[in-house]
């Protein structure tokens, strides 16, 4: 039973390193050239959560219509 529990915990420590060895590059990512810059750093409309843009967000278009995540984004 002993040998089980100790092949066990070998076994979630391998799955714990394949994860962190295939997540590793997300500490030196910057942001994306396609839409990130439009859509977040230079979006007004998310870096102050108001009624006014709010009310903006569910009646325009930014970069698509994403209302639900422009108001995440909004919130953090």
């Amino acid at each position: 039973m002993k040998d089980i529990i100790h092949k066990q915990k070998y076994f979630l420590f391998f799955i714990l390193l394949i994860t962190v060895i295939a997540y590793i590059s997300i500490f030196s990512a910057d942001l994306l050239n396609c839409d990130d810059a439009p859509f977040m750093a230079q979006n007004q409309y998310v870096k102050s959560l108001s009624f006014q843009n709010i009310s903006y967000i569910f009646t325009h278009s930014i970069e698509g219509y994403h209302p639900l995540s422009l108001i995440t984004l909004a919130l953090e």
